[in-house]
């Protein structure tokens, strides 16, 4: 059999797949048999082997008997009739084969047995495969020689093919130009240590991928080490000066000291806990040592100590961000007709034209009744029922594990004068939001709500002598939400409930709500295999984790404004743009 326009893959060795030479690699004489063999089914598109062959130049007495063209095939010997037939083999037909290999998906992912487990996981989006190989089969038709491959098993000629396909949103795929990489969606690198040398691992693409230079690097290092949150936290030592720490990051530091040193962007923004500037009893602090290590590689800093609360947002965070311009060769700014210590005056004051309060945190909470509360609330309440399931199953026969943390709740109750133990309240037994709790928790909110009964939140995540978050702030006669953390159980005294991890976002400043609601219907447009939607658990770490988004657009605002360009037309335009914003409009903005 003559192969098809397209190419033979190689390396899939799992879950049956072969693709390892076969019958099919060059011209036989042996006809295809249907009946000596079960038929085969495609894991990409799942049509059989004994599938009508959607090509149009398929007919009744062609080579695969106007069936489905499978990837392999393999010979099996008719004793009855003493004829040598062939019969398809594998998990994959060769429709499916030319498009994944113009797709660039070998190189995404790796292979096609790991690319079907990430489907069935719903890691990947496999109607973007769907939808191409829909277009390929189009394309084929109408111009059957046009779309091949210079050679099958050439990787290098994979990647310089004279076509590729291309996603355009959901409606498709159209073919396009040459072009050296394949996969058009932006890099996802996977560790910042990787950042310093040409190439780094990527998750995007399932490859390593050329790492790139940049104008402007936004970023942040592990605070872990130095977090006051940290029970753990170094408290002898500067950790920024280690290779190592417990946390990453002296790691994470290291990473970005190697991007700065190997691709020198003109400007960074950093961003890190407020703890950074702490004195650890040593002659330098971790910040004294981050500007020490940014200025040995060519960069001056500005320092801003800032809130989130002071940007609009209903949430405090405080952190350190450090605004570096490269001042030993800088290819965007000019430092000739301005100085530099001139350009972060005015970034100074142009960031306190930024500050402004946010609104109560309780106005931005979702009603009680809405369905993305009530949704999470039934969800939570199948968790605990199935948790509670398999919590008997191991009592039975078994001891009760020690429970470590009664002891401390013990010892809280004493020293608050009130008695441990005793019944729960019968309007908080009969809260469903309450029921979805674990013991610890449960036991903590029941003490927390009689020892401080005037706090309206609290952090059950916590130890219980961290659990209370007094919120309000007498200066504005609101409530301000303290540092949003990862992994976050806070409960609500307003609405009786837990908080949603979307609510930890808006409290970030982040738009969630229209994000969702376009990847919603996006979703709605995809198998119901296919789709994903991201857990309130996971936003709650995004956000615990994640910078102010309004500060960072404050930040960089200011930056592009004050600043002195090489281009006069763009530095006009910039300073145009930042300085004709007005209160309103910039609150927009930030």
């Amino acid at each position: 059999m003559a192969s098809l326009p397209g190419s033979d893959f190689g390396g899939l060795s799992e879950g049956g797949f072969d693709d390892k030479g076969s019958e099919a690699s060059g011209p036989v004489a042996e006809q295809i048999s249907f009946d000596l063999s079960k038929p085969c089914t495609c894991a990409l598109c799942q049509k059989t082997s004994v599938s009508e062959s959607p090509l149009t130049s398929s007919h009744l007495h062609d080579k695969h008997g106007s069936r489905r063209p499978w990837s392999s095939y393999r010979k099996v010997f008719d004793k009855a009739s003493g004829v040598t037939y062939r019969v398809p083999q594998s998990k994959l037909c060769s429709l499916c084969r030319n498009v994944w290999k113009l797709l660039g998906f070998s190189h995404k992912y790796g292979n096609i047995a790991k690319y079907v487990k990430m489907i069935a996981e719903k890691r990947v989006d496999h109607a973007v495969f769907l939808a191409s190989l829909d277009e390929w089969i189009k394309k084929h038709n109408a111009n059957p020689n046009k779309h091949r491959l210079r050679n099958a098993d050439d990787k290098d000629s994979v990647r310089d093919a004279k076509e590729k396909l291309v996603t355009k949103d959901e409606h498709g795929c159209e073919f396009e130009a040459p072009a050296s990489h394949a996969a058009a969606s932006p890099c996802l690198f996977v560790d910042i240590c990787e950042l310093g040398g040409d190439v780094a691992d990527c998750a995007a693409h399932g490859q390593k991928c050329p790492v790139p230079q940049v104008d402007l690097l936004v970023l942040g290092t592990s605070c872990k080490d130095m977090s006051r949150a940290n029970p753990c936290q170094h408290k002898d030592s500067a950790v920024l000066s280690q290779q190592v720490s417990r946390g990453g990051s002296a790691q994470t530091f290291q990473g970005m000291l190697s991007y700065l040193q190997s691709k020198c962007p003109p400007l960074v923004l950093f961003e890190n806990v407020d703890a950074m500037d702490d004195s650890k009893g040593t002659d330098m602090n971790n910040m004294d040592i981050f500007l020490a290590e940014t200025s040995a590689r060519g960069y001056e800093s500005q320092v801003c100590m800032t809130d989130a609360a002071e940007f609009g947002c209903s949430a405090r965070r405080r952190r350190i961000y450090v605004l570096l311009v490269r001042t030993a060769v800088n290819p965007l700014l000019d430092f000739t007709t301005r100085p530099l210590t001139a350009a972060f005056a005015t970034f100074r004051a142009l960031l306190l034209g930024c500050l402004r309060g946010g609104p109560c945190v309780t106005q931005i909470l979702f009603q009680e009744s809405s369905e993305p509360v009530q949704l999470e609330l039934g969800l939570r309440l199948d968790k605990r029922a199935k948790q509670r399931e398999k919590d008997a199953e191991k009592k039975q026969g078994a001891p009760a594990p020690p429970q470590s943390w009664v002891e401390q709740h013990m010892q809280f109750a004493q020293n608050h004068r009130v008695r441990w133990g005793q019944a729960v309240p019968a309007k908080l037994a009969a809260n469903q939001w309450y029921q979805t709790l674990g013991d610890r928790e449960q036991d903590a909110l029941s003490l927390l709500q009689q020892c401080t009964p005037y706090i309206v939140f609290r952090d059950l995540s916590q130890s219980i002598v961290r659990g209370n978050s007094n919120t309000w702030r007498q200066d504005s006669s609101k409530h301000v939400m303290s540092t949003v953390l990862p992994r976050m159980v806070l409960w609500c005294e307003a609405q009786n409930r837990l908080v949603l991890g979307r609510e930890a976002l808006l409290m970030q400043g982040f738009p969630v709500q229209p994000f969702l609601q376009i990847l919603a219907a996006r979703m709605e447009t995809m198998p119901l295999a296919q789709q994903w939607h991201p857990s309130e658990a996971l936003m709650m770490d995004l956000a615990g984790n994640a910078m102010a988004l309004p500060v960072v657009l404050a930040m960089v605002q200011c930056a592009l404004a004050a600043l002195n360009w090489k281009d006069r037309t763009l530095s006009g335009q910039a300073v145009q743009l930042a300085l004709s914003q007005t209160e309103d409009s910039c609150w927009n903005v930030c």
